[in-house]
C-alpha cells in the first residue's frame, strides 16, 4: 500500500517540478525580447548619431564610412520598428527574421531573468508548464508500464 502512494507522490512531484521549470524558462522569452529591444534601440541611436556627426562636418576622412553607417542605421531602424510593432508570439518569428547576432549575444551575456507580468508572459509560462508536464510524462511512461506489469504479475501469482 505504501509503495503505490509513494510512487504516485513522486510522479506528482516530478510532474510539478518539470511543469514549474518549463513555465519559468518559457516566461523568460518575452523578457529577453524586451532586453534585446533596448539594446537594439541603443545601437540604432548610436549609428544615427555617428552618421549625423560625420555629415555635420567632421572632414577627417570619416566620410568614407558614411554609407556603411547609414546602411547599418537603416537596417537597425527597420528591425527595431518591425519588432516593436509585432505582438505576442508573432514577435518570435519577427525576432528570428531580424535578429542581429552581435546584439543578441550581448543581450544574452547581460540578461537578467525577470517575471514578466504581461499576457504574453503568462501565455509563455502556460505553454512552458504544459511542455514541462508533457516531457515528464514521456520520460515517466516506461516506468508506469513497468509498475502495471509488476502488479498484474503479482496478482496472477496469487491465484
Amino acid at each position: 500500500m505504501l509503495l503505490p502512494r509513494a510512487t504516485r507522490f513522486l510522479g506528482d512531484l516530478g510532474s510539478g517540478l518539470f511543469g514549474a521549470s518549463g513555465a519559468a524558462l518559457a516566461s523568460q522569452y518575452p523578457e529577453f525580447i524586451q532586453q534585446y529591444l533596448q539594446r537594439l534601440g541603443g545601437h540604432r541611436d548610436e549609428a544615427v548619431r555617428l552618421a549625423a556627426t560625420i555629415k555635420d562636418g567632421a572632414r577627417s576622412g570619416a566620410e568614407i564610412f558614411l554609407p556603411a553607417i547609414e546602411t547599418r542605421a537603416a537596417a537597425l531602424s527597420t528591425a527595431l520598428d518591425t519588432l516593436s510593432r509585432a505582438t505576442g508570439f508573432e514577435r518570435l518569428a519577427v525576432f528570428a527574421r531580424h535578429i542581429n547576432r552581435d546584439i543578441a549575444e550581448a543581450t544574452l551575456a547581460a540578461f537578467r531573468p525577470a517575471v514578466p507580468l504581461t499576457l504574453e508572459g503568462l501565455l509563455a509560462a502556460t505553454i512552458g508548464l504544459l511542455l514541462g508536464v508533457a516531457i515528464f510524462g514521456l520520460l515517466a511512461a516506461p516506468f508506469r508500464g513497468w509498475r502495471a506489469r509488476r502488479h498484474a504479475y503479482a496478482g496472477a501469482a496469487r491465484r
